[in-house]
């Protein structure tokens, strides 16, 4: 005998699901990129690359000090890469910024590398 449930039900059920939620869902921005001047492409972009930097892949090609060091260069890049965009930056913005980018060379800057097995980690700043 086939299960009967009333049509009311089922549009209430389908009106629930349908709710917002108030958990923000994947599109919140790590602490880290608070307050930078990021596009939306250059947030989605980098939340990704972000993600994979904390993988257990990433934990176990690279080590922590050239996790920071890609982590580092790799919202640096998205900054500035989006540069274009979210020109002109507030004051606040270029503090943050510019605090990124200190915190980038006390990493090695430029003449910094990181390890060939770090280097098989996909990658956008590798």
């Amino acid at each position: 005998m086939p299960i009967r449930i009333p049509v009311a039900l089922l549009l209430t059920a389908a009106l629930i699901a349908c709710q917002p939620t108030a958990t923000p869902v994947a599109t919140a921005l790590p602490a880290d990129l608070e307050g930078l001047p990021l596009s939306p492409t250059m947030a989605r972009e980098i939340r990704t690359e972000l993600a994979s930097l904390d993988s257990a892949e990433a934990k176990r090609l690279c080590t922590e000090d050239e996790i920071a060091f890609v982590r580092a260069s790799a919202i640096l890049m998205a900054v500035y890469l989006g540069e274009d965009e979210t020109a002109p930056w507030s004051p606040r913005q270029t503090a943050k910024v510019e605090g990124l980018r200190a915190r980038w060379q006390a990493l090695g800057g430029d003449a910094r590398d990181v390890s060939a097995k770090c280097h098989q980690l996909p990658s956008m700043v590798l």
